[in-house]
């Protein structure tokens, strides 16, 4: 049995819930019904829909969204529970604050009864088998470099599918690379949707949901891409904040392709991840242009974020900067050095099928060094999981 929990003034809203709890096949009941809205409602009402016990909270907004805080309340103090909002048509940004708020969908008025009947099955489905991943907070591994041609996406390819690989856990590669993304060729994959489609979809996102729009690569590894060049235009900062938190919660790592240009999502993206890469080729215009990027990043709040780990890639012996110029320029040391091996790299992006740490290529080597230095020499676990099969769903239907 489903208990429900109602709280809203609006009659249309009220007849659809009650109607849908007493149908027989529901298997749900009302244990709390509050009349009124959750922008009248007083801060001791939250403890009372806490103490009903009730999974699945039913929530009228009102005319406004001052009634965010009670989401919020609820979010924080019942964080299993599964809350469905209605109320006015909110703008984009207004939809992803509902989110990180904690609503699990929002229906804006007016509402057909199809949309509520839709809405309440697909919670009812999460609270009645909740997802493996619904305590997972994933990893962030963030590559970026200021510079183009440095081999952001290669290395990021093939972080992803070494961490798969060595992990086992449910790895996802995402292309924050507004129009101009390429892991997708490095991967040979096609991908239909992009990191925009998920975003304009937030309102109404699980786990069955999020799966549609992924890719899944031999590896295992899921990936989300960037979108075409027709639509290049970069998210909002707080467009990446509702992205991250949601690959978080869905997946144990996560590598992003932040590519070479540093728009103000790619800020949010570098001071939320967990592992920062910065990628830098061995010349000292290269090395004094990142520095310019990390001045640049300094002064738009970057506080708090991992003390980055300097990727020095295309090394050939003997030519180049040296660890100490590195250090003196970055004020940081070289993390690890990658040789250039352009045949090894050109065929794997030919064929689509990222190295990893696998095969003996210098390249390759390199891969599996940084691999060691982010998750240890003992990461690997049983066998191969792919993380989207048992999920996959037909088309969104947006």
């Amino acid at each position: 049995m489903l208990d429900c929990a109602l709280i809203s003034r609006d009659d249309t809203f009220r007849r659809q819930v009650t109607e849908w709890v007493g149908h027989a096949e529901s298997n749900a009941r009302l244990v709390l019904d509050i009349a009124a809205a959750a922008d009248r409602l007083p801060r001791e009402a939250v403890s009372q829909i806490l103490e009903s016990q009730a999974r699945l909270v039913l929530i009228d907004l009102g005319d406004t969204t001052t009634g965010l805080r009670v989401v919020k309340a609820l979010r924080e103090e019942g964080p299993d529970l599964a809350i469905l909002a209605t109320g006015p048509s909110l703008p984009a940004d207004t939809l992803l604050e509902m989110m990180r708020a904690g609503a699990s969908e929002y229906l804006p008025r007016p509402l057909s009864d199809e949309e509520v009947d839709e809405a309440f099955q697909r919670l009812r489905k999460r609270v009645a088998t909740p997802s493996q991943d619904a305590d997972v907070q994933g990893r962030v591994f963030t590559v970026f470099s200021s510079k183009g041609g440095s081999g952001v996406t290669t290395l990021a390819t093939n972080l992803a599918t070494l961490v798969a690989n060595r992990t086992h856990e449910r790895t996802l590669l995402l292309d924050l690379n507004p129009g101009f993304g390429t892991a997708e060729i490095s991967l040979g994959l096609t991908p239909r949707y992009s990191y925009l489609d998920v975003i304009k979809n937030f309102h109404r996102m699980d786990a069955e949901l999020l799966d549609s729009y992924l890719e899944e690569h031999e590896s295992g590894m899921a990936f989300l891409g960037a979108p075409p060049v027709e639509e290049s235009e970069a998210p909002t900062a707080a467009a990446v904040q509702g992205l991250l938190r949601l690959c978080r919660r869905h997946f144990h790592n996560v590598v992003v392709d932040g590519g070479s240009r540093l728009h103000d999502a790619l800020v949010y993206a570098l001071r939320d991840s967990d592992e920062l890469l910065l990628v830098a080729t061995p010349e000292i215009a290269t090395l004094r242009n990142l520095k310019r990027a990390q001045n640049h990043l300094a002064v738009r709040g970057l506080g708090g974020a991992p003390p980055a780990k300097v990727v020095l890639n295309q090394v050939r012996d003997g030519t180049g900067v040296t660890d100490r110029e590195v250090r003196e320029v970055l004020g940081a040391p070289v993390f690890v050095s990658i040789e250039r091996d352009d045949s090894t790299v050109q065929q794997s992006m030919n064929v689509g099928s990222p190295l990893g740490e696998s095969g003996r290529s210098r390249f390759a080597r390199g891969i599996a060094r940084m691999g060691d230095g982010l998750l240890g020499t003992n990461g690997r676990r049983g066998g191969r999981l792919s993380f989207l099969k048992p999920f996959r769903s037909s088309s969104p239907g947006k």
